[in-house]
């Protein structure tokens, strides 16, 4: 009895569709900001040879005329590869946001003229699968971050 492991495989066909916007404005000749969101639909038309989700492997290699186990059962028959057509490409979120702006005032420094400049980046995406077949072990809960 093998135990499988997991393998590299293609997906025979993939759909990624969506829709953006982008806006930046100079509020005066010294501030300026911008924003944007991306909403991103990407799924896997057609995946019949896909790798199991990590609850469904580990056990035994299913070999002809077996039964798979159960999911999640320690040492069962699990499947060969499994059919994850219509589930969500990995690292994609469905929403991603961004916004920022930056002040700039002039200032000469070793002689130099010049400008110094501050700023504000802030992003957030929505929670994505990080395994190719998707798995209640493996998402990614959606973040935001902040840069000063």
């Amino acid at each position: 009895m093998g135990v499988l492991r997991g393998y590299l495989a293609n997906a025979d066909r993939v759909r990624t569709q969506g829709v953006e916007a982008d806006l930046a404005a100079d509020i005066t000749d010294r501030l300026s900001v911008y924003t944007n969101v991306a909403y991103t639909d990407a799924t896997y038309r057609r995946f019949r040879d896909a790798p199991c989700p990590p609850e469904l492997s580990g056990g035994a290699a299913l070999t002809p005329g077996q039964t798979p186990g159960a999911a999640g059962v320690p040492g069962a028959i699990s499947p060969a590869n499994c059919d994850i057509s219509g589930q969500v490409l990995p690292g994609v979120s469905k929403w991603a946001l961004s916004f920022g702006g930056e002040y700039a005032w002039p200032a000469r420094q070793i002689g130099k003229d010049g400008d110094f400049y501050v700023g504000l980046d802030g992003n957030y995406r929505s929670r994505f699968s990080s395994n190719p077949s998707p798995s209640a072990y493996t998402w990614i809960d959606g973040y935001s971050l902040l840069n000063v």
